[in-house]
């Protein structure tokens, strides 16, 4: 059964947020451009599971997977990864910037935010 353009789209958004949350933490916070007050490694590691996050998210766009299923998968992996993140800074809290602290709270926002609509969407489609 091939998903409503409502789910479509918010799979679209899921992806495209990892790809975006990728792009930030790899090209900025782990290559140091940014300077964070966490070990770059730490981030090449998020970094990592955003990408695994935006690849999950695409193929549940062209996969006929259960969308309920798949829609509380995605809301699980955001909020584990936003919680990751706050855990991340949590522990490095003596020596992490400002600017890395509101990153990772904007983005746990927004990741809490998806959630809660992946989790509402997947009530919904059943």
């Amino acid at each position: 059964r091939e998903p409503s353009s409502r789910l479509r789209r918010l799979l679209a958004i899921d992806a495209a947020g990892a790809v975006l949350t990728a792009a930030i933490t790899l090209g900025l916070l782990a290559s140091g451009v940014v300077q964070s007050g966490v070990p770059s490694i730490a981030w090449w590691v998020l970094g990592g599971v955003a990408m695994g996050l935006a690849l999950f998210g695409a193929l549940a766009l062209w996969r006929q997977w259960p969308p309920a299923l798949q829609l509380r998968r995605l809301a699980a992996a955001n909020l584990a990864y936003a919680l990751a993140s706050l855990l991340l800074v949590g522990m490095f809290r003596d020596t992490v910037t400002i600017l890395a602290v509101g990153y990772v709270i904007v983005e746990a926002l927004v990741l809490a935010g998806l959630a809660s609509v992946e989790w509402r969407e997947s009530a919904r489609v059943g």
